[in-house]
């Protein structure tokens, strides 16, 4: 697994079993070796670069294209997976794009059925909307931790919890 966030104290080996189900009895686990230096002077070095510098251009401009073009142009002025850019530029800002497009939605269709869960009298509190959001979108878990984590200042290890008794 490839991790781009910012955390220092992350494990080196990740195990299924034991850091997201609390050691539940499941007759399999699945361990992954976390990868998580940029200055592996290979491939999944320049990628872990190009997300670090995405995330700075993210804070500076939002999800915006902007972002993605600004991030991409560092990127390639440095040398940082320049190959690959130049040939596809217009593709990875499309895609990106579209994956903020995404994030954007899922949480407005969270919000909203928060709203209807709250006029129907019903208890149907953000996190839960939220996770229904990412069912129903196809989200990954991943996906759903990155999202309570943001909307909702809580660890990966609370955000996990929530997702566990929600999913």
């Amino acid at each position: 697994m490839i991790y781009t966030g910012n955390r220092k104290a992350v494990k080196d080996i990740i195990s299924l079993k034991e850091d997201f189900w609390d050691n539940a009895n499941l007759p399999l686990d699945l361990r992954v070796k976390v990868i998580r230096s940029e200055d592996r002077g290979d491939i999944i070095g320049q990628y872990i670069i190009f997300a670090h510098v995405l995330d700075s251009q993210i804070n500076i401009h939002g999800r915006t294209k902007l972002a993605a073009e600004n991030a991409i142009r560092i990127c390639q002025d440095n040398g940082v997976l320049k190959e690959y850019l130049d040939g596809r530029r217009k593709e990875v800002v499309d895609i990106m794009v579209m994956l903020f497009d995404q994030d954007y939605a899922m949480g407005v269709y969270g919000r909203e059925r928060e709203r209807v869960g709250e006029k129907r009298g019903k208890k149907c509190g953000k996190i839960e909307g939220v996770v229904e959001t990412c069912r129903k979108l196809g989200a990954t878990i991943d996906d759903a931790v990155r999202m309570i984590m943001e909307d909702f200042g809580l660890s990966q290890e609370a955000a996990l919890k929530q997702i566990r008794e929600l999913w």
